[in-house]
């Protein structure tokens, strides 16, 4: 992040609360890629105190973890995965479109209730002597937990240099999120990124890229995933409804792709 791409953004969101007629506050810690407009007529901004980010930043109170953690047990799932069908080297890594489908499901899986406990945490909000603060489902720490130790056991990982469960969440804590740089370094940036995807082009530029599965196959696979589902002991129903609802959906999407034909296009022209 910068102060460029935070100013555009800050504009942007003030034209959809002016279209949709409302007014907003933001908190904001004081970061220096928040460099804000002059001119923000529906947003209103609120910057923190000094060094009191980890106290009073909702996001910084549970919200960020919750994400975190959702999308730390996606990345390892796929890992088990990629062991389980012995794969190695390159293939281990974790493709961009795969990472940004994660990041989505990951934030849609954080709950309103999550989101709303962490702003009560702060003091922010108000809180409501009849509701109790919830903490993250146990059994979310512990699926997350039983991933760690199946990875870091399947990969022979010596036992002096495993991490537990919060260690391997915040394992980019420390990582620079914004920096202030100038013209040069944003050349050099750019030059180091097209060299690297260049060299990548050429080493996959004599691979076959790979064939789009058929309708066929599409609800084969389908109906091996509800079969398998069905006789997991630890499914439930629910499991079923939604697989049942997507291969409904499946079949729509199916069936509008397909061409439609009418009495016409029997008869050729001469």
């Amino acid at each position: 992040m910068n102060g460029e791409l935070f100013a555009r953004y800050l504009t942007n969101v003030n034209i959809m609360m002016k279209r949709q007629k409302r007014k907003i506050l933001l908190l904001m810690d004081n970061a220096p890629s928040h460099i804000i407009p002059k001119k923000l007529s529906n947003i209103k901004i609120h910057f923190l105190p000094p060094t009191t980010t980890s106290h009073l930043q909702p996001l910084d109170a549970g919200i960020i973890q919750a994400f975190k953690g959702q999308y730390r047990r996606m990345q390892l799932q796929r890992l088990v995965q990629c062991i389980d069908e012995n794969k190695t080297g390159k293939d281990l890594q974790l493709p961009l479109s795969d990472g940004i489908r994660f990041v989505k499901h990951a934030w849609d899986i954080v709950s309103a209730t999550t989101i709303k406990n962490c702003w009560i945490h702060t003091g922010v909000v108000p809180r409501d002597p009849h509701t109790d603060l919830h903490q993250a489902p146990a059994n979310e720490t512990t699926a997350l937990r039983d991933l760690v130790g199946d990875v870091t056991g399947q990969l022979s990982i010596d036992e002096q240099l495993r991490m537990d469960v919060d260690e391997f969440v915040n394992i980019d804590n420390e990582a620079e999120t914004f920096a202030n740089i100038n013209d040069e370094q944003i050349l050099e940036s750019v030059e180091q990124i097209h060299n690297e995807t260049t060299d990548d082009q050429e080493e996959e530029s004599d691979a076959e890229p790979e064939p789009i599965p058929s309708a066929v196959s599409a609800r084969d696979a389908m109906n091996t995933v509800i079969r398998f589902v069905e006789r997991n002991q630890h499914s439930v129903d629910s499991d079923i409804n939604i697989l049942t609802a997507f291969q409904t959906r499946l079949n729509e999407i199916i069936l509008s792709g397909a061409q439609q034909k009418n009495i016409l296009n029997f008869f050729k022209k001469d």
